[in-house]
Parts: structure tokens; C-alpha cells; sequence
């Protein structure tokens, strides 16, 4: 069921609106939501008559309502989402919802509405966005079933955008169908962006933090009041994804309360045990994201999107929510660092006298051997030269001790090379008897 007065889904048999209060259960709520909703409109249209021209309302909720405009000094349609004035009485909202909005407003992103300006006429606050001509998500999901291929473009679409704010250091905290666009071209567009934090600090939930956005596809880190991150958003979405692809909510309760407790201990069946059509791997990537950790979930939205829709490109960068350094640490602590392999220096050379070197060391490595085994090496002799006859333990070049097996692998290729050959007219060097 919905607010009579400011629209936020709430849990079926609810009494009170969590947001703006209301007493669900009086008879004249629906009269007196007629009258409140004209007034609204009357205030809004003659407080910027001077530089819009209002013709229409779009919607309400929580925040307060969008209305269609003209902008008479641009000469374009525009919506203006006006605030609801008893959110604007304190100051301190006023400053933080016009920072969060001009930060919204910094994001450039295809499937992000863009805001062109943030204004004050009189006693009302508004931001001015780009008018979408086109349907919200929940009213696509209540007029039919979408198929699956139009449900799994639009998560993809929609998870794509939140990465890119992501990336930017803005969670949206707030992600449900009524603020996700489809225009006539099938294009997404996400609306309310940076407003949710605004009026967290407005709605106090615990004494340990603040809980703002809809029951219904709220985060279990949002139900007890934690900080959040843009993996909050993840969870929502995949809540969303739930909804378009199966045709209910993963969880459903009737109190607000029962709901919430849903949300932080109880996962929900998988949406291919409900409807075996899905394929399993987009089932297990929204089970993934509907982890009560955050830490099981996907690191990204990107991540989340590549496995919904794997032949499509996503935008990639740095990811900038708070967290994710001590994720990536704890993901390289528990990661086998591989050996690390010493590469001989003769291999930064040219080819050629690496060849040269190679043969160098495996001759080395054969007379190294020979010599270890105590044998003699056979050289045939120069012509007309006399046999050579060589000494326990000296070498044919001179009286210097011979190389170890080892000496002679680590020898450079240029030493192998400069020790000169035997000459056949020197006679051999008589061995020299050891001290003892």
C-alpha cells in the first residue's frame, strides 16, 4: 500500500507512515489528501510563476512532489521536485540537502537524471531536473509483467548508473522502482540522487544512526542503522531485480517492523526456485547481492552487471565508498603469492649472444661433469703435436685449480669465451706437489 499523503510504499495493514506520519486509518485521510495536494499545487505555481510555468503534477512522495514546468527564460520543459515544507523549517536540512544536491548534480551519467540547478523561491526549496518524458519502474510493474529480457536490461542499465556515482562517492540509499525512469526509448534514468542522505539526517532511527528509504527494498546495514556503502545500493537493486523478474518481493511482511527483521536475518528463496524459467546464473547473482554481508556480495556494480548481462561492455574505474581498501587487503591476505623465479642476466641481451651463451653453458656443464666423474677428456691434438697428458686437478691451460660443477654454470658467457685454447707447442706444466 502506498501514503495517501506523501506516496512511499509501505507493507500492507500499516496504521502510520514512517516518513511523514500520517494516520493511515482515518476515514477523511483520502479528502483531506485531495485538498493538501491542491494547495501544494496552487502554493508551488504562484511562488515561481515568474520564472516557471507549472502545468502539471507528476508525483508525489516522500521528499514531496514533482511537477511539470515550463522554463520561461530557457524555453524548455523542465520538473521541478519540490520539498515539503515542514522538511525545510530547520536550517541545518536546508544547507545539507542543497550540498547533497549539488553533488547529485556533478554526476554525468546516461542513466542519471541530470539536475540543472538547486533553487529557494519563498518558503519552498526545489532542484530543477531534466523532464523525462517516459514511466517510472512501479508503474511498468503495475500495469504488466515485464519479459526477461526487458527487466534484465533495465537492472543491467540501472546498475551501471550507480556504479558511475559510485565511483564518485555517492550512494543513492534510496533505490526502488518509483525513482528509476524508463523514457520511450526504453532508456533508465535514476532520480533522486544525494536526496536520501539529506534527509537521513532529518529522520532519526536509532540513536546509533539513521535509517531513510523504503521498507520494502531496504539493505539489512539500513535496517539497523550502520553506515553504508555503495554495496547498500547492490542489495536494493537486487531486491528490485527480484521484484521485475519474478513478479513479487523476495521478502514480504505486514508490519514494518517484521519486515526489517526479514531483511537483516532471513535470505530469501532463490528467484529460480520460484520461477524455474530464470537462468541460474542470473538467480545466483541476485542471491549474491541479497546477502545480509555486504562482504559476500559483488565488490561492484559493474562486477553485478557483467554477470547479469556478460556480452555487454561497463564502464570501469576507481571505486571510491568506504570499505573497499579493507575487502581488496583481506582478499590479497588470503591469495598464494606465487614464487618468484631469478632470471639470469645474459637473458636481457641480444638473441644472438644469448645463443652463444647457452652453448657456452651447457659445454661447461658436460666438462664439469667429466671432470667430477674423475674421467679424462679426450681432445684430439693439433697436428703434429704430442699427446697432452693432464694432471690430477689442474686444467690444460695452466696450473689454475678446476672449476666445480656449479663454478662452471654461474660462469658468464664472456669468461667461457676469452680462456684461450691449449697451444700445441707448449709443453705440459709439470704438477706441483701439494703442502701437507
Amino acid at each position: 500500500m502506498d501514503c495517501a499523503f506523501c506516496r512511499v510504499s509501505l507493507p500492507e495493514e500499516s496504521r502510520f507512515c514512517m516518513i511523514c506520519g500520517a494516520d493511515l486509518s482515518d476515514p477523511e485521510v483520502s479528502t483531506r489528501q485531495r485538498a493538501a495536494v491542491k494547495e501544494l499545487f496552487e502554493a508551488v505555481t504562484q511562488t515561481v510563476q515568474d520564472r516557471y510555468r507549472v502545468s502539471d503534477m507528476l508525483g508525489r512522495g516522500g521528499m514531496g512532489a514533482v511537477f511539470l514546468a515550463e522554463d520561461l527564460r530557457l524555453g524548455r520543459m523542465v520538473a521541478l521536485k519540490v520539498l515539503r515544507p515542514e522538511l525545510a523549517e530547520e536550517a541545518s536540512f536546508v544547507r545539507r540537502f542543497e550540498r547533497e544536491a549539488k553533488i547529485a548534480a556533478g554526476l554525468d551519467h546516461s542513466n542519471i537524471i541530470p539536475i540543472y540547478e538547486v533553487e529557494q523561491v519563498g518558503d519552498f526549496h526545489f532542484f530543477v531536473m531534466k523532464y523525462v518524458d517516459g514511466k517510472s519502474l512501479d508503474e511498468l510493474l503495475a500495469a504488466k509483467s515485464l519479459p526477461m529480457e526487458h527487466a534484465l536490461d533495465i537492472l543491467w542499465q540501472t546498475a551501471c548508473g550507480l556504479g558511475h556515482a559510485h565511483r564518485r562517492g555517492v550512494i543513492h540509499r534510496d533505490v526502488k522502482p518509483s525513482n528509476i525512469m524508463v523514457d520511450d526509448s526504453g532508456r533508465v534514468v535514476i532520480t533522486d540522487f544525494g536526496i536520501s542522505k539529506a534527509l537521513e539526517a532529518k529522520t532519526q532511527y536509532t540513536s546509533e544512526g539513521q535509517m531513510i528509504g523504503t521498507p520494502r527494498y531496504l539493505s539489512p546495514e539500513q535496517a539497523k542503522g550502520q553506515p553504508l556503502d555503495g554495496r547498500s545500493d547492490q542489495y536494493s537493486l537486487a531486491v528490485v531485480g527480484y521484484e521485475m523478474l519474478v513478479g513479487q518481493l523476495p521478502l514480504v511482511a505486514d508490519t514494518v517492523h517484521a519486515l526489517m527483521y526479514m531483511h537483516i536475518y532471513e535470505m530469501p528463496t532463490p528467484a529460480g526456485t520460484v520461477r524455474p524459467a530464470i537462468p541460474p546464473a542470473i538467480s545466483n547473482a541476485l542471491q549474491r547481492a541479497l546477502s545480509k554481508d555486504p562482504e559476500q556480495r559483488f565488490p561492484s556494480m559493474e562486477a553485478f552487471a557483467s554477470t547479469l548481462l556478460p556480452e555487454r561492455q561497463t564502464e570501469s574505474g576507481p571505486i571510491s565508498w568506504p570499505g573497499l581498501a579493507r575487502h581488496s587487503a583481506r582478499r590479497e591476505a588470503t591469495t598464494p603469492t606465487p614464487p618468484t623465479v631469478p632470471v639470469p642476466r645474459w637473458r636481457s641481451r641480444r638473441p644472438a649472444l644469448a645463443l652463444v651463451a647457452a652453448a657456452a653453458l651447457v659445454l661447461g656443464v658436460a666438462v664439469a661433469g667429466g671432470w667430477g666423474r674423475g674421467e679424462d677428456l679426450a681432445v684430439p691434438p693439433a697436428p703434429g703435436a704430442a699427446p697432452q697428458d693432464l694432471g690430477a686437478g689442474e686444467t690444460g691451460t695452466g696450473s689454475s685449480p678446476a672449476a666445480s660443477p656449479a663454478d662452471s654454470v654461474a660462469m658468464p658467457a664472456e669468461s667461457a669465451r676469452s680462456e684461450p685454447p691449449p697451444r700445441a707447442d707448449t709443453a705440459p706444466t709439470p704438477a706441483r706437489p701439494r703442502p701437507r
